[in-house]
């Protein structure tokens, strides 16, 4: 009979004999983790390469996913449903996604014959039901995984929700205080629904929205008349006192627009529903295994955290912006979230003639599983009239994987992220200075700098140069690995323009800086760490691009690109400029008449598709 543990402290080892039996994989990676695999390792037990593993399983598993939960959102479309972050596949603000992924895996690898398994997690909920699952079938299961005392109480009661409710009680009054309600009333031709947060605002304190950059200034140019009210993001006070400061009229908080009362009852629906057991229809099976247990657990979380609550909040606020404000178009950022559904809902159920423009403002990476839909899907989804990109490239992302009608993406400009300004780079030189761009988390900080390490250990032909994102430090990852053995420059208060200048060739796994480097004609290395979803941005390119899984690939990919002529390089280039170009397309003249053209255009009512018309708040008791 095998065994299979989880554990997620050093001294819950002391419970497994003959540790040299065991093969073990890390779920996470934090100091502690690090500790275990290092006694595992000392005791003999082999590690389960997991980036070999997430690349071979992983990205098989991203379809099936957005099949799976795509079929439970067509099964389960109703008001109550789109609240839940989960329902949107986003796999950047919920667990399940990575939770669905890792039970399945763990009931592969157990599966595997003449091997015990240790799992390192501090997942609780993957090591109960991947516990019981086990158990039911034979297999020995020791679970020694512990939740944190304060982890409990946020999962055990539904103080979240008592939390959003003041929260919002909060900046409601703030922004009523701030904002009276004189200045809410009166029709405008274009509602930019927005998030306003710190950087909404510049050094000096003048806005620039996050999602729609300069928008505002050509709408006015035109003589367009145009509101912009934004949610206010961590319930942030400074956020409200900023924006007032900066207001001349034409900006307000969406947090005035609070229905008080309204919110309080949802307050106690949101209570009721923390205590009831989830109602799904539908199949709940993922490669066999009824994950029901899993998907209940995060609708829990997701009431007793507040969540669910906020974004109904987006529902109640939006509905009552709705008629105070009478504007011919809305225009919010798409990433089909369960706030931006929410949103869709309470101007489609006023049933004014209007138009709903979401705008994809940043790059698709095959990790953004909230953009892609299931067959069928889209007509079951709260969803606006047309979605406009940044460029032609992701609007044939969005129809081809993501299954969007060829009628409803239409492209646009970036108004956000702009291709990289320069010059295009002409000739050869000898490839010498390299830049790294560190981006999403700690985590990729750590992984990068691994293999990094591993590859430049006594280099003296390259210059390294790491760059790292403004609210992550080098620091926070230097912090887990301690001092690492090449030597490098810290870039930290360069703009990403000056360093690209003074580079030869960019290293990169997330970030959209590659994007820019490829526009500009630099060469790009794509470092592969084995992440649970591929975070790619330039995915479907490959003219400037080069590929690296380990460090023994990084000398001979530098020497396969030093090694081109200048005539091949060149043509690399112009192609590559181009791919950028149609991916980030300019804010000119032309692209905002286009753009604005879309945005703005009339219709007659027969001209929207409204299959979420008849989905209504209904009334909580």
């Amino acid at each position: 009979m095998s065994s299979v543990a989880f554990v997620n402290r050093r001294g819950q080892l002391r419970f497994l004999k003959d540790l040299s039996e065991f093969r073990f994989l890390v779920l996470e990676d934090h100091a502690e983790a690090w500790r275990i695999r290092q006694d595992l390792l000392k005791a003999g037990a082999a590690e389960i390469e997991r980036d070999e593993l997430y690349r071979g399983e992983a990205r098989k598993f991203r379809d099936r996913y957005v099949d799976f939960v795509g079929s439970l959102n067509i099964e389960n479309a109703s008001f109550e449903w789109w609240p839940f972050n989960w329902t949107s596949k986003n796999y950047f603000v919920n667990d399940l996604c990575k939770q669905v992924f890792h039970v399945s895996l763990i009931g592969q690898l157990a599966k595997e014959k003449g091997h015990n398994l240790v799992v390192i997690t501090d997942d609780s909920d993957v090591a109960n039901y991947a516990g019981k699952f086990l158990s039911s079938h034979g297999y020995r299961v020791v679970n020694r995984v512990r939740t944190r005392i304060l982890r409990m109480l946020r999962r055990s009661t539904p103080l979240g929700i008592v939390y959003c409710l003041f929260a919002k009680f909060r900046t409601a009054g703030f922004s009523r205080r701030l904002f009276p309600s004189d200045d809410w009333a009166g029709r405008s031709d274009c509602l930019i629904l927005t998030l306003f947060n710190h950087q909404s605002f510049d050094s000096s304190g003048s806005y620039r929205d996050t999602y729609f950059g300069p928008l505002r200034h050509y709408l006015e140019n035109e003589s367009i008349a145009s509101l912009t009210v934004g949610a206010v993001y961590n319930h942030d006070l400074a956020t409200i006192r900023t924006l007032k400061s900066c207001s001349n009229g034409g900006m307000l908080p969406l947090d005035a627009f609070t229905p008080i009362g309204e919110l309080i009852v949802w307050a106690f629906r949101s209570t009721l529903l923390f205590f009831q057991k989830p109602k799904i229809q539908g199949n709940t099976r993922f490669d066999g295994l009824d994950v029901r247990p899993l998907i209940e657990a995060c609708m829990k979380r997701e009431l007793g955290t507040g969540n669910f609550l906020l974004n109904v909040w987006f529902y109640l606020s939006a509905g009552a912006l709705a008629d105070r404000v009478q504007p011919r178009t809305v225009l919010y950022p798409f990433e089909n979230r369960s706030w931006e559904k929410m949103v869709v809902l309470a101007f489609r159920n006023r049933g004014r003639s209007l138009r709903l423009i979401g705008y994809q403002h940043a790059s698709i990476t095959p990790r953004h599983t909230s953009l892609f839909f299931s067959k069928h899907e889209w007509d079951a989804t709260p969803l606006p009239d047309t979605v406009v990109t940044t460029g032609e490239i992701p609007r044939r992302i969005l129809i081809k994987i993501g299954r969007y009608p060829e009628s409803r993406v239409a492209a646009g400009v970036a108004l956000r992220q702009p291709p990289g300004t320069g010059v295009l780079r002409e000739g050869k030189q000898a490839l010498r200075r390299i830049l790294v761009v560190l981006s999403s988390s700690v985590d990729e900080y750590v992984r990068s700098l691994l293999l990094l390490n591993e590859a430049f250990r006594g280099n003296k032909d390259y210059n390294v140069t790491v760059r790292n994102h403004p609210t992550i430090p080098l620091s926070a990852a230097l912090n887990v690995l301690g001092p690492v053995e090449f030597e490098f420059q810290n870039s930290s208060s360069k703009s990403a323009a000056e360093d690209l200048a003074q580079c030869d060739v960019v290293f990169y796994t997330s970030s959209t800086v590659a994007l820019e480097a490829v526009a500009l004609g630099i060469p790009v290395v794509y470092l592969d760490l084995g992440d649970f979803m591929d975070p790619d941005p330039l995915f479907d390119f490959s003219d400037l691009k080069w590929t690296v899984t380990r460090a023994a690939d990084v000398a001979p990919v530098l020497k396969r690109i030093d090694s081109l002529s200048a005539p091949d390089l060149q043509k690399r280039r112009l192609s590559a400029a181009a791919y950028a170009v149609s991916y980030v397309r300019p804010v000119d003249g032309a692209g905002m008449r286009e753009f604005l053209n879309v945005a703005l255009s009339q219709f007659g009512d027969g001209d929207r598709i409204s299959c979420t018309s008849e989905i209504r708040s209904p009334s909580p008791n």
